[in-house]
């Protein structure tokens, strides 16, 4: 059995390194060029020789290569253009609530269904601020409305029964 599992190891290393291999030639680079500037860690061709069971499950998962441009986020690119939210308010207002009449629900049992409907606005001071290639600070005022609903099973007696 392990005869047969360190066979397949070195099956699977011979086609990364072929794989590999092919890639270069179809980017026309050799295995040691940069690639835009940034030399990359080779990746490991010889498996381990420990059990997969053992070891722990972030230990191998690699990190953001070195030079890689940051991910946009929510709140811009960081040291490029950066947002803030300040003096956050938020307002909940009900728009409408309706309960209907009492009936049968599979696994709940006799129930109202209760329906709330409400508009939530959010108000705050947006500021963006870049240090390059211009410095500047933009502040504005924002408003953003949410509606949602929310329903909900009341317990009641039972269904009306005629």
């Amino acid at each position: 059995m392990q005869r047969e599992m360190a066979e397949l190891r070195m099956q699977l290393a011979r086609e990364r390194r072929r794989n590999e291999e092919l890639q270069r030639a179809l980017r026309g680079r050799s295995p040691d060029s940069p690639i835009d500037g940034v030399l990359r860690r080779p990746e490991r061709d010889v498996p381990r020789e420990q059990d997969d069971d053992l070891k722990q499950p972030d230990a191998d998962r690699p990190g953001p290569e070195p030079g890689c441009p940051p991910v946009d986020g929510p709140d811009g690119i960081p040291f490029l253009v950066e947002t803030s939210r300040d003096n956050v308010r938020t307002i909940v207002e009900p728009i409408a609530e309706r309960l209907d009449e009492c009936r049968f629900y599979p696994m709940v049992g006799p129930a109202r269904l209760h329906h709330s409907q409400y508009k939530c606005t959010i108000t705050f001071d947006e500021t963006r601020r870049s240090h390059w290639p211009v410095p500047y600070t933009f502040t504005e005022q924002v408003e953003e409305v949410v509606y949602f609903d929310k329903n909900r099973l009341i317990r009641c007696a039972g269904p009306v029964t005629k």
